[in-house]
This record gives C-alpha cells, sequence and structure tokens, in this order.
C-alpha cells in the first residue's frame, strides 16, 4: 500500500508541478512543501514496510496530505484553463 501511495503522489505532485510552472507559479511554496512531505516518506524502515504501525499511520496520514495538495492544484489549473478556452464563434 505504501509503495503504491508514494506512486500514485510523486506522479500527481509531478503533473501538479508541471501544471503550475507551464500556468502559473503561485504555487511553487505549497509544492515544496509537498515534496518535502514525500521525501519524509521514503526513508527505507518507511516505504518498504518495516517499521512500527504509528510510522506506516503517519505515512498514509503524509500521503493523504500530498494528495490534496497535488488534487487541489491540478483542479484549479484545470478549472483556469477550461475558462481561458473562448469559444469558436465562426461557422
Amino acid at each position: 500500500k505504501l509503495k503504491q501511495l508514494n506512486t500514485e503522489c510523486s506522479y500527481k505532485l509531478d503533473l501538479a508541478d508541471k501544471l503550475q510552472y507551464n500556468f502559473g507559479s503561485k504555487y511553487d511554496n505549497v509544492i515544496e512543501y509537498a515534496y518535502k512531505l514525500l521525501l519524509q516518506n521514503q526513508a527505507h524502515d518507511s516505504i518498504c514496510g518495516c517499521s512500527t504501525d504509528m510510522v506506516h499511520e503517519e505515512n498514509i496520514i503524509r500521503y493523504k496530505k500530498i494528495l490534496q495538495i497535488a488534487n487541489t492544484i491540478i483542479e484549479e489549473i484545470s478549472d483556469k484553463m477550461v475558462k481561458s478556452i473562448k469559444p469558436n464563434t465562426a461557422a
């Protein structure tokens, strides 16, 4: 479960970072914070599941925070992109 969450968080955080880089850079500090959370979860004992249950619960909480941050950024930028599309009125 932890490795799956790590992969999902890495992918979504990378997507959020690329979107904000191309469509507005007001999320730099938030993305940096999320990357720090991700790195905290990638320690050897944490990611491989050989630590205590409390450590793994904290890892899952961090992954949920990362997903919330990444999903929010992706949604906000996607909404901004959709709103910027002007319909083609030439017919």
